[in-house]
């Protein structure tokens, strides 16, 4: 924005320099035609006066054709008393022609001079009307920047926006992972808890099987022992274990 603001400054300073330009060039113009004006009037005058000189001149000239013709005639003065004072007035004219040319010539220089000078005031011009296009161009430009800059801002502003929603989504998400933390390590200990029960349980199943093992044998012994004192009474051919308690027996001792 700094650099915006500087580049702001320089621009309105070099149109303030092509607007002091293009005034100091417009004065010149309006001055050097005015000089022109001037010189064309001279030049009018000059005109004029050279065709008065000439006028003069065929005036002079018929004159002294008038006298060669009326020579013969006994009442003219001497031909030398009137041709003396028209000698001096075309002399004096030959010399105001031979002046207004002159004048004419540098009138023409100053023309030629004026001309190349108007001719470069109009390269300056356009000079600087290029530098006014340009000028203009580069405050297009800016403005385009600053709306680009705008646009700018108003992304950031919506960017910014989504950041801190995004901020809040996380900072939710993290209080939720840490509650399932908490969760997991509550259930890590509740399931501890069931393994020790399941063990516990499964120790008191082999105990009870061991249990059930020795109640097995505890009873095969009792009927054997039953056997032994019931044969006692009875005779050899009676001692014989009955297939059913035989069985049972079996399948205690099996266990």
């Amino acid at each position: 924005m700094r650099a915006l603001r500087l580049s702001e400054r320089a621009r309105e300073k070099a149109v303030e320099e092509l607007t002091d330009e293009l005034e100091r060039m417009d004065e010149k113009l309006k001055l050097t035609e005015y000089h022109l004006d001037n010189k064309n009037l001279e030049v009018k005058k000059i005109n004029d006066e050279k065709k008065a000189a000439m006028a003069a001149q065929f005036a002079a000239e018929a004159t002294l054709r008038r006298v060669h013709a009326a020579q013969k005639d006994d009442d003219m003065p001497p031909i030398e008393a009137i041709l003396a004072p028209l000698e001096a007035e075309l002399k004096l004219s030959r010399q105001e022609i031979a002046k207004l040319q002159e004048d004419n010539r540098a009138l023409d220089r100053l023309t030629k001079q004026k001309e190349a000078a108007l001719l470069e005031a109009e390269r300056t011009v356009q000079i600087a009307m290029a530098k006014a296009a340009m000028v203009d161009d580069l405050q297009n430009k800016n403005q385009d920047l600053m709306k680009q800059i705008e646009i700018c801002h108003e992304e950031n502003k919506i960017l910014d926006k989504l950041h801190r929603q995004k901020v809040a989504e996380v900072e939710k998400l993290s209080q939720t992972v840490r509650e399932l933390e908490e969760s997991v390590l509550a259930g890590g200990a509740a399931a501890n808890a069931v393994r020790d029960y399941q063990r516990k349980v499964q120790e008191m199943n082999d105990e009870r099987k061991t249990l059930d093992r020795e109640l097995a044998r505890a009873k095969v012994t009792a009927n054997r022992v039953a056997v032994v004192v019931a044969n006692e009474w009875k005779d050899s051919n009676d001692k014989v274990m009955p297939v059913k308690q035989w069985l049972e027996e079996r399948r205690f001792m099996q266990v």
